[in-house]
Formats: structure tokens, C-alpha cells, sequence
């Protein structure tokens, strides 16, 4: 196996000098501390062929590539690499072109690199009939957000679902074009999602069996109306009336975006310091919701549609809103200097919204999450309050917390800030992280998502159904000598 000094000098002859920082580089340092490893280095490929190159180097020199979650375009959650190889950290941010965009059809083709700002931007300035549905930041990656399977805020919120045409560079460099991509002369690849035989798309969703270069994606052609609207309930058993009246609705598509109900402490964390609104050595919930105007939940949703069809829905579901005890009900236009209304209102129209991830703000430096879904019901989702927030409050953490409402389930995602210039800080997150994973799967709510890092933990619950195994094999066939690594 060749030196360290010598892998990078390699690395450095296939991108340019100016496009590989040495771990002990100051450059290299915004990488390295999101992370509980240490690469060689960070290499940043400028196209296909460069990552080809890349690629075939660790082949041939026993190293694994490691690509950088949510600016690049895999999900990095399969199986793992072999613990006695150099890891190097792709960034596969230089890979940034807005390949096609079809205004009639409304679907984009990016390559990795491309932001949900940069490709919001572009739409605004040639195609602004056209809507994107962003996650909470808007620097992420829009084929990273797509393979890692998160949620978005518009009608258009399942962000796998609106993929549709991926191009994959595999273990071995070979490049495959899924669906009706790898049909020479085709006009459907952004357009039918399936192509012939098995769909395989999704295996290179949360996973490390290749890695995504270009990814189509539908896009969200401008409503004639947009109603959103918010609804601030005051106890917390409201929570399992919203779920069971908003049922109904998400199964029928009558309020087709994703509906967040959210917590005051996550809804004020990206804006607020916990340190504000300490009593007696703990958050006081009460002077938190009055200075922000918000309730013990908040939800947040819109129709879309003819402004006839807008206005009927919106004359149904505003009466039945207030038939909860004390809920308040507000739209478009009221709460003027509310940001917190304010950016969810955009994101829900597809408008990238900056800061809205900084969970952090709230405080410490750091901060781990997880995600479980769960049937879309009021009895579950009390059950999940429930649990979480006991868990939560024995290791010290606030309940930053929201569901998100897709057509037949529900979403809950927990942060745990933390920070980590404190001894024993991460630790104490770790430990409650475990546990809530543990717990949350033994009740039988899965876990989707986890921080970067803790791939075990969140597949634990899903061994004993056979799918653990056949990831593995899936792993050994696509990627035998474990060239891309696992997150």
C-alpha cells in the first residue's frame, strides 16, 4: 500500500494541486470537524472523468472513497469498507452544471454539486413558472437531499418520489444511466421513472454502491393559488386531534404538501438562544411561546391550486381547524414580522430559506439527529411525544422536535445539540441518540434517518427481517473490495 504523502500527490496530478487539502491542511479543517474521522484528504473532482480517474486510483492503490453527505449525490448509508484502508473524502461540490431544464415537461437534469439555492436561482431567472421543493438548507445538495430521502415542504415534498433518471458511476468506474437513460437516443429519461425490468434507482439512495453524477428531478409548475396557513394549538393532547383531521386530507391529496407540526423550541432554535429563556436552570416554555406568539404545537400547511378549488378547500378546512379548544388560525399576509411564519411560508412555496438547519443556534456547536416514521395517527404520534420527550428529559436535552405528515405516515425528527468543547458533551448526546434509537425501534417505529456516522445504530432494528442481509450481499456483488465507503 503506497504512503499517504504518496496518494495524495497522486490525487493532486488527476484534479490540480489547488483541488486536494491535506488533512493537516487549514483547509481541510471545515470538513474534518463535522466529522468523527480523520481522511487523508479531500479531494474535489471538477467532472466525471476526474471521479473515473479517482476511482480506478483507489483500485489500484487500496484506498476508499468517501463521498460528503448532502453535497454530493449518495445517501453513504450500506454496508461498510474495509477498516484497514486509507478513506478519502470526495466533495463533489465543483460538479455543478444545470444540465437541461424542459419548462413544458417542468423537470430539471443536474449533476451532484447543484444547490437547491443555485437551481432556485436559475429557475427564477429563466424559468420562474417553475417551482423547487427545498429541504431546511439551502446550500444542500439537490441530488444529495434526493438520495439521502428527505422531505421537503411543497407539494412536491417527497423528494425520491419526484426523482425520476439518475446516472451512476460504480465501484469499478463504469458509469450506468437508470430507467429509460440507458436507451441510446431516448426522450424519456426524465420523464418515465422505470425504464424495463427491475427499478433499481433506489438502491443508490441512502447507500454506498455508487455514487450519483447527474439526477433528473420533476418540477413544481406555479399554481394559479396558494393558500398556506398556520394553526397554533395550546396543549399538548392537541396534538393527536391535528393528526386525526389532517388524516384524511393527506390520504385524499386535498392538502398535498408536507405538513409540519413543530415544537416552539425547534420552531425558535434557528432564530433564539436558549440561554434567553433559562428559569431556575431550565427553559421557560411559557416565556419562549408568548415572545414568539406560538402555541404548544405548530402546524404548517397549503393548498394548491385554481383559486376556486383554493378558496372551496380553504372554507372547509378553516372552521374545522378552529373546532379545536383555543387553536388560532392564521394565513398569508398576517403575522408580518414573524420570521419564523415567515420562512416556513416560503420554504412551502419553494423558496430557499438561509439559516433555517442552524439548529445550532439554540445552543452549542454541534448537534445530532434522528428521524422514525410512524403511522399517520393520533394515538401514535401521542405515543412518540410521549416516549421521546421522557428520553429527552433524562439526558438533559430540550424538545426540539416537529412530524412531518407525508400521504399515509408520519415523520418525526429530534435534534440534540450539543457542544463539543465540552468533555463529555457528545458523549451524552451519543448516549441519548442510542436509546432513542433503540427504544423508538423496539416500539416498531423505524428509524429513516440518522447523523453521519452512526450507520449501526439506526440498522440495528433491521436485522431480524432478512434486509440487513441482503444489502450486504447486494454490497459484496456491486462493491467487493470496498472502494466506496459506508457513513
Amino acid at each position: 500500500m503506497m504512503s499517504n504523502q504518496a496518494l495524495i500527490s497522486g490525487l493532486k496530478n488527476i484534479v490540480g494541486h489547488s483541488w486536494v487539502h491535506d488533512r493537516a491542511s487549514e483547509s481541510a479543517a471545515p470538513y474534518l470537524e463535522r466529522f468523527g474521522f480523520s481522511p487523508v484528504c479531500v479531494v474535489l473532482p471538477a467532472n466525471t472523468e476526474e471521479l473515473e480517474t479517482i476511482i480506478k486510483s483507489a483500485d489500484k492503490d487500496g484506498f476508499s472513497v468517501w463521498v460528503l453527505p448532502n453535497t454530493a449525490g449518495n445517501g453513504g448509508l450500506v454496508g461498510s469498507s474495509d477498516n484497514d484502508k486509507a478513506v478519502v473524502m470526495l466533495d463533489l461540490s465543483r460538479m455543478n452544471q444545470i444540465i437541461d431544464v424542459d419548462p413544458d415537461a417542468a423537470y430539471a437534469l443536474v449533476e451532484p454539486g447543484v444547490s437547491y439555492q443555485q437551481l432556485y436561482d436559475y429557475l427564477q431567472d429563466k424559468h420562474p413558472n417553475l417551482w423547487i421543493d427545498c429541504d431546511r438548507n439551502s446550500q444542500h445538495s439537490v441530488a444529495g437531499s434526493i438520495c439521502a430521502r428527505e422531505y421537503g415542504y411543497t407539494f412536491y415534498g417527497d423528494h425520491f418520489f419526484m426523482q425520476c433518471g439518475m446516472e451512476v458511476m460504480l465501484a469499478d468506474g463504469n458509469l450506468v444511466r437508470t430507467g429509460m437513460g440507458s436507451l441510446p437516443g431516448n426522450n424519456t429519461w426524465q420523464l418515465y421513472k422505470f425504464g424495463f425490468g427491475p427499478y433499481v434507482d433506489g438502491l443508490f439512495t441512502q447507500s454506498d454502491l455508487g455514487i450519483v453524477t447527474k439526477i433528473g428531478l420533476w418540477l413544481m409548475p406555479a399554481p394559479a393559488a396558494y393558500q398556506p396557513f398556520m394553526v397554533s394549538l395550546p396543549r399538548l393532547e392537541d396534538l393527536s386531534m391535528a393528526v386525526e383531521l389532517m388524516r384524511p386530507l393527506k390520504i385524499n391529496m386535498v392538502v398535498g404538501n408536507t405538513v409540519i407540526i413543530s415544537s416552539p423550541a425547534m420552531d425558535a432554535a434557528p432564530y433564539q438562544r436558549r440561554s434567553d429563556y433559562i428559569e431556575n436552570g431550565a427553559v421557560d416554555e411559557g416565556a419562549l411561546k408568548g415572545s414568539l406568539n406560538l402555541g404548544q404545537w405548530n402546524l404548517y400547511g397549503a393548498f394548491y391550486g385554481s383559486e376556486k378549488n383554493v378558496e372551496a378547500m380553504w372554507s372547509t378546512l378553516e372552521p374545522a381547524l378552529k373546532l379545536i379548544p383555543g387553536a388560532k388560525v392564521f394565513k398569508r399576509g398576517e403575522r408580518a414580522d414573524d420570521k419564523v411564519w415567515q420562512n416556513r411560508e416560503k420554504m412551502m412555496r419553494g423558496v430557499p430559506v438561509e439559516g433555517m438547519d442552524n439548529i445550532v443556534n439554540w445552543q452549542g456547536d454541534s448537534v445530532l439527529s434522528l428521524s422514525a416514521t410512524a403511522p399517520l395517527a393520533g394515538e401514535d404520534s401521542l405515543k412518540l411525544q410521549q416516549m421521546v420527550s421522557s428520553i429527552l428529559s433524562e439526558h438533559g436535552f430540550d424538545y426540539l422536535c416537529e412530524y412531518a405528515l407525508a400521504m399515509r405516515s408520519m415523520s418525526k425528527r429530534i435534534n440534540l445539540p450539543f457542544d463539543s468543547r465540552i468533555d463529555g458533551s457528545r458523549e451524552q448526546a451519543e448516549k441519548c441518540l442510542y436509546e432513542l434509537a433503540t427504544r423508538l425501534s423496539n416500539a416498531g417505529y423505524g428509524i429513516t434517518h440518522i447523523s453521519t456516522g452512526y450507520l449501526p445504530v439506526a440498522l440495528e432494528g433491521f436485522k431480524s427481517g432478512g434486509l440487513v442481509d441482503l444489502q450486504a450481499r447486494l454490497k459484496d456483488a456491486l462493491d467487493p473490495k470496498g472502494i466506496l465507503a459506508a457513513s
